[in-house]
């Protein structure tokens, strides 16, 4: 919460126009997180299970393959999450879309991120509990859900803003909803990401299958990029519409997952 207030001071004090504000935070930033990294690689880990044969990377590969073709309910997994990070493309144009056309300062920006980290303190020990409850597969559902939400309601706030010609400081202030269900959506990424996926896979390929889900998943999010091309193409509605439609499309997908705890798992 303090950092993003001092972001906002920063971003709005006049002494430090664009993009110097934006570089005193990136300095900023650097300073916090490389000891943050330095203390993260002294962490040692306690010994997983062990596999009694070496494998090769061309066996792994191979493997990867074959987890792809066979296991079905680890495709429907891999599919939602893709589809979920592909409709996360609509996320930084929250913020843009409040600048360029609500009127947004730079300096709501802190006020922003404020909002998001107070959503995201407030809803993570919940989502904990419901998931220890009735588990990860309810945390997914909920999550795209939410998400979508989101995004009908920044496309309701296009519609409006176009068909109305709405003007005063306060305009900014509709952005915050999206702000609070976005900090309240976070953490269920951790949940069913991870968490999720090593209840559906057995021990001894845990490490085939994350590691496997998150080079996919980096491709997904290199394939996120081109968000700047459907606003050019399509405007802010049309990558919020975008974004609507694949947590829609993410939600059904998650409806046909397992619960492991359900099952007994």
């Amino acid at each position: 919460l303090g950092a993003a207030w001092i972001a906002g001071v920063i971003l709005g004090h006049p002494s430090l126009p664009f993009p110097r504000g934006h570089a005193t935070l990136f300095t900023i930033y650097c300073a916090v997180m490389i000891p943050a990294l330095v203390a993260f690689m002294m962490i040692r880990e306690p010994p997983g299970a062990v596999v009694s044969n070496p494998v090769t990377l061309g066996q792994q590969f191979r493997r990867a393959g074959q987890l792809l073709r066979e296991n079905r309910v680890y495709r429907r997994y891999l599919a939602t999450r893709m589809t979920i990070g592909l409709a996360g493309t609509a996320l930084p144009f929250y913020g843009l879309y409040a600048k360029s056309v609500l009127g947004a300062p730079d300096g709501m920006v802190g006020i922003y991120v404020m909002t998001r980290v107070l959503a995201q303190l407030t809803f993570n020990l919940p989502w904990g509990r419901l998931s220890d409850r009735h588990g990860n597969q309810l945390v997914l559902r909920l999550q795209a859900l939410g998400s979508g939400l989101a995004a009908f309601l920044v496309l309701a706030l296009t519609g409006l803003t176009s068909s109305t010609n709405l003007q005063g400081a306060w305009l900014p202030y509709l952005a915050l909803p999206l702000y609070v269900l976005e900090g309240a959506i976070r953490p269920t990424y951790v949940l069913t990401g991870s968490n999720f996926l090593i209840e559906l896979v057995q021990p001894a390929e845990r490490p085939l299958y994350l590691g496997l889900t998150n080079t996919l998943m980096g491709i997904t999010l290199i394939v996120s990029g081109l968000g700047g091309a459907i606003v050019d193409l399509m405007g802010f509605r049309g990558v919020f519409a975008v974004a609507l439609i694949l947590y829609l499309f993410g939600f059904v997908l998650a409806k046909g997952l397992p619960e492991p705890r359900a099952e007994g798992g």
